[in-house]
């Protein structure tokens, strides 16, 4: 085999893992003409038994909205809930502190622009280095600009795993982000 064929066969390969290493740290993103919504994770690998952050993350088209834990006059706030493997355990969300959003006579309580709703899993303590540990989650949200629609999706992330954690410094800014507003 000459080199050239060789060298453009591990090009592709390298190509095509590619998408499959970003998906390990963000999942498929959920798009509508409102909102682009994934399942980020703060580690790029887990650690055996070790707790780690993720977030539902929507980016929302400007002009729409989505809702904080007490959405106020109106909204429903986001929900996500999780197929876990045995021993593995998650959180319910940490609510960045909202905007205040008024919409005639109302006010509700949400996110504009876009925000990270982080939350805690903690894998199983029995996984071992080289392991992949799977989280899978199904959420919905709505989002409203003078109408609200409501949206669903599902997302998968699969974490290398190793004897210690490893921070995915790509998604420290929207985690500490999230972090800093907490009330």
């Amino acid at each position: 085999m000459s080199r050239i064929p060789a060298a453009l066969a591990l090009l592709a390969l390298a190509a095509a893992a590619l998408p499959q290493a970003a998906r390990a740290l963000e999942s498929q993103a959920v798009q509508s003409p409102r909102a682009s919504v994934t399942l980020a994770a703060a580690p790029a690998a887990v650690a055996p038994g070790q707790p780690f952050r993720v977030g539902l993350k929507q980016q929302l088209t400007p002009g729409w909205h989505t809702y904080w834990i007490n959405p106020g006059d109106a909204g429903t706030p986001p929900e996500i809930e999780f197929s876990l493997p045995e021993g593995a355990q998650a959180t319910g969300f940490d609510w960045p502190a909202p905007q205040r959003i008024p919409f005639g006579p109302l006010v509700n309580y949400g996110y504009e622009g876009g925000v990270v709703l982080p939350l805690t899993v903690t894998p199983p303590a029995s996984l071992k280095p080289g392991d992949v540990f799977t989280l899978e989650a199904r959420a919905s949200w709505l989002v409203c600009e003078k109408v609200c629609i409501p949206e669903e999706g599902s997302f998968r992330l699969d974490f290398p795993v190793e004897a210690t954690a490893r921070p995915d410094p790509g998604q420290a800014a929207d985690f500490d982000g999230a972090e800093a507003a907490l009330p």
